[in-house]
């Protein structure tokens, strides 16, 4: 007797989406590489006061944006 399970099927053809806490990483980050574009000489110290991050990541950022403008 062959049983056809049509809520495996539901479950194979849902999207696959980010986790909330990756998405608002995502988005945070673009909000950050905005900020550094329309203030080039922002600081990693006025990042980090501003958006709440490490200092480490208010680097990154800042080199990823410098980077991608030939200035590091």
């Amino acid at each position: 007797m062959n049983i056809i399970r049509s809520d495996l099927t539901t479950e194979l053809t849902t999207p696959v989406t980010a986790s909330p806490q990756l998405a608002d990483k995502e988005d945070r980050g673009e909000r950050i590489r905005s900020y550094i574009e329309l203030h080039p000489d922002v600081t990693a110290a006025d990042i980090t006061r501003s958006f709440g991050v490490t200092r480490q990541t208010a680097s990154r950022h800042l080199n990823k944006v410098r980077v991608a403008h030939g200035e590091g």
